[in-house]
């Protein structure tokens, strides 16, 4: 997707407890949080006109907050 932009873009599921992905129990690496925000941030960059966020229950922390 380099370079592509669409007219909407429609993330979907942002929740906390699935972004960034966790194993298990096990704390999350900085390196893990970083990955997340820079394919969060490539594909929120992708929309032209409308960008839609949605997550059930707790939003993820890489979204900014209310």
């Amino acid at each position: 997707v380099k370079g592509l932009e669409f007219k909407h873009v429609i993330i979907v599921g942002l929740n906390a407890e699935d972004v960034p992905p966790r194993q298990a129990d096990a704390p999350l690496e900085p390196a893990a949080w970083r990955r997340a925000r820079r394919l969060l941030y490539t594909t929120a960059a992708r929309a032209r006109d409308s960008l839609w966020v949605t997550a059930a229950g707790e939003p993820s922390a890489l979204l900014p907050a209310p």
